[in-house]
């Protein structure tokens, strides 16, 4: 762990407080489950992981999570909260209970935003790590190589690429090879039917339909259009 981080125990699991050296500092907060009662459920639809953590805590789910570990986020300072939470709890000035009762709302609605952003911000890098395997391998990749090489299930894989980019895998591959395609006649003179051979296309003639349906233009045009103007492509929009 690193300064500023938090874990979140299931309480029954055994676990241990320590330190590296004398200048650490590791606070370890117990909440009774009356507590959770009264704060938590009203917030059990925020977010399906902490909220069903919290909630399966309630319910003595001996299922549940070992612990949920929250990494410090230069965008939420968790450290607010936790003082509010401590002075309250050491001063009991008059409403303490009500001041920690908010504190307790507060800090778990700050891990939420914490947990969103670093799942969405590590869905984005593995959306890019795709994208960039499928662009360099767009003779032989399929869902199922993915599977093998990001470690995660092809429905799952698929399902996120659909909801990063709004479309299937299929329509992303035939984009990336459309694009690879358009570069081979823009700045070669590959034949076509070796330009189908290097896309990983059974033969030409399926390249030029795909083609000419996605750019309305068979790709030997395209090749002459683009290599006799350069500015060809600034004047027609569909390329």
């Amino acid at each position: 762990m690193k300064q500023g981080d938090l874990i979140l125990f299931n309480p029954n699991v055994t676990h241990a407080v320590g330190t590296l050296s004398e200048r650490d500092c590791v606070i370890n907060i117990i909440i009774q489950k009356d507590i959770f009662k009264q704060t938590i459920l009203s917030m059990q639809k925020s977010n399906d992981l902490i909220s069903g953590f919290l909630f399966n805590y309630i319910c003595d789910n001996q299922k549940m999570l070992d612990y949920i570990y929250f990494p410090s986020s230069p965008d939420y300072s968790v450290d607010l909260y936790i003082d509010n939470l401590l002075n309250e709890l050491i001063l009991q000035r008059p409403y303490y209970e009500s001041m920690i009762q908010s504190s307790l709302i507060s800090l778990i609605a700050v891990l939420m935003c914490i947990h969103d952003s670093t799942h969405q911000h590590q869905g984005k890098q593995l959306m890019s790590s795709i994208i960039t395997y499928i662009n360099s391998n767009l003779t032989t990749v399929s869902l199922e190589e993915l599977s093998e090489k990001f470690h995660y299930s092809e429905s799952y894989i698929s399902r996120k690429i659909q909801e990063y980019t709004g479309k299937s895998f299929s329509k992303i591959l035939q984009e990336s090879k459309l694009e690879q395609i358009k570069r081979y006649l823009e700045t070669s003179s590959i034949s076509i039917e070796n330009i189908a051979h290097l896309i990983g296309y059974n033969d030409a003639s399926y390249l030029h339909q795909v083609f000419k349906k996605h750019y309305g233009v068979s790709p030997a045009a395209y090749r002459k259009n683009v290599q006799s103007n350069p500015d060809f492509k600034k004047y027609h929009r569909d390329f």
